[in-house]
């Protein structure tokens, strides 16, 4: 018995240590965090649009009128319907932490990165700073001494994108359903997290570049 609750308590320090964390961000960042993240959802339904072509699912009213028919009923693409879009939903926070990275400058910036632009962007700095001996630091406070540019990445840094994301997706659920519904030349991510989801400014660009 002592033993689960040590185990409930180390599981309930890691999940709220993630979400002090995600909350600290500033509005810049979450801003940009939401840019990301529905981008990415974006870019899961299109490519599932294009798997999932032909295939459709029967969606309103199947009551039977006097005549015997049902004239409620309507098709859409299975890859537009609520139940697909749940099931993306409900595992796109275990993809976007996987492949993103969120890091911050010493000059203040706070960026997400792919895993590629990541690794690309620390090689630059291992370059850049390849013949500097200083020492050092711990994982917890920098993931690499030769990246001078970057205050910090590791662990901890993952942690906030994949409890930002969850926050985000159970917060704003709905708001995310009724746009991924609209035709793709309509889905703009910077339009939708101000005028949706309102975790950016109407007239704030978000900033893509280190």
């Amino acid at each position: 018995m002592i033993v689960f609750y040590l185990i409930l308590s180390l599981c309930l320090l890691l999940s709220c240590d993630g979400q002090s964390m995600s909350r600290s961000w500033n509005a810049d960042t979450k801003c940009l965090a939401c840019v990301k993240l529905v981008e990415k959802l974006i870019e899961t339904v299109e490519i599932s649009s294009i798997e999932l072509n032909g295939k459709s699912i029967a969606t309103g009213s199947f009551r039977v009128d006097p005549d015997g028919k049902q004239r409620g009923i309507k098709y859409i693409p299975y890859a537009r319907s609520e139940l697909h879009l749940v099931g993306i939903l409900e595992s796109i926070c275990s993809e976007f932490s996987k492949e993103i990275r969120f890091i911050q400058t010493n000059s203040g910036k706070s960026q997400f990165l792919s895993i590629e632009q990541f690794e690309s962007y620390q090689k630059e700095n291992e370059q850049m700073y390849s013949n500097d001996d200083s020492d050092q630091e711990s994982d917890d406070e920098q993931s690499s001494s030769v990246d001078k540019n970057i205050k910090y990445h590791n662990k901890k840094a993952d942690k906030r994108v994949l409890s930002f994301c969850e926050s985000f997706v159970d917060s704003y659920e709905s708001e995310l359903l009724s746009v991924l519904r609209k035709p793709f030349d309509n889905l703009n991510p910077n339009e939708i997290c101000s005028l949706n989801i309102q975790l950016c400014s109407e007239n704030q660009q978000p900033n893509l570049e280190l």
